[in-house]
């Protein structure tokens, strides 16, 4: 389901209510009791947060039913985070604010050190919101750098993720294997020492080389058998079409439906060439039989 602010215009987003507010709460991941809960926004907006988050409004609803059937209302003032880190929900909940100021969405949040893996956090909190509008414009930015080269230091981050995210490690491997393959990686020594510090990269990135070499070596069989066969048709249709043309001619005859007949022809040189002129040479007609009427046509 698509969150509520994918939907609004700049203005809109503008005119959100901004009298009820809410309390974001920070909870680190492996925290137990809410002793570690952080406040990361004080005072928030109510109608923002469930504008941008369908989790968000789904737990910011206002009431309750009992068994009775009778409803109560019940004020939720506040919402509990976790995932990420701090300062990444803390750009979130700018981000969201940035983007009702009248001039459509702010920019996404970015940082310059381990920036693929700073928009892998983001997304995934987003899609932990329900945030559809900020996870996809962090996977746009994921898509851009990719196209380039994912650093180092975001291998390093994303393959320490507990619990491994599996997709991301399979694409982190293809990652480097192919840059490897097509002599394109950049910083090479610094993934060397990435692969000495996991093994089992090492060894994923070992295994899809020696798949890359492998279809590599079948592609050049094919194209070797291709080209076998492409220059066989060539070969194929060049014959037929002499002996089609031959078949089109009566056997023992020549052009003109006559006997064949071979001809030598004997010239006289009558000038030797130079550098300058050619050379010229007469030919007896009667040696081949043929008048003066027939060469030059009868005059009338």
């Amino acid at each position: 389901m698509a969150s509520q602010a994918a939907s609004l215009t700049a203005a809109q987003l503008k005119n959100l209510p901004r009298a009820e507010t809410i309390t974001v709460l920070y909870k680190e991941k492996d925290a137990t009791d809410g002793d570690n809960l952080r406040i990361v926004g004080d005072k928030f907006p109510k109608s923002i947060a469930t504008a941008f988050s369908t989790k968000w409004k789904a737990e910011l609803v206002p009431s309750n039913k009992t068994n009775s059937g009778e409803i109560h209302s019940v004020i939720v003032d506040s919402i509990v985070v976790t995932g990420g880190s701090y300062g990444i929900w803390r750009d979130i909940l700018n981000w969201m604010l940035g983007s009702c100021q009248g001039f459509g969405f702010a920019q996404t949040p970015s940082q310059r050190f381990k920036p693929y893996s700073f928009q892998f956090f983001v997304r995934e909190c987003a899609v932990s919101i329900g945030c559809d509008t900020l996870q996809e414009r962090a996977t746009k930015r994921m898509e851009r750098i990719c196209a380039e080269q994912v650093h180092s230091e975001d291998v390093r981050a994303l393959w320490l993720v507990n619990p491994p995210n599996e997709e991301t490690r399979a694409f982190l491997v293809e990652h480097i294997a192919v840059r490897l393959w097509e002599k394109r990686l950049k910083a090479k020594s610094a993934y060397w020492t990435l692969r000495e510090e996991f093994p089992d990269l090492n060894e994923r990135i070992d295994t899809f080389l020696a798949q890359l070499k492998k279809d590599s070596a079948g592609d050049s069989r094919g194209d070797r058998r291709g080209r076998s066969d492409v220059q066989g048709v060539k070969d194929t249709t060049k014959k037929d079409g002499v002996r089609k043309v031959r078949a089109q001619r009566p056997q023992g005859h020549g052009e003109d439906g006559g006997e064949g007949k071979t001809v030598v022809l004997k010239m006289e040189v009558v000038r030797k060439a130079t550098k300058k002129t050619p050379a010229y040479a007469k030919l007896d007609l009667a040696s081949i039989g043929v008048t003066r009427e027939q060469f030059c046509g009868s005059r009338e």
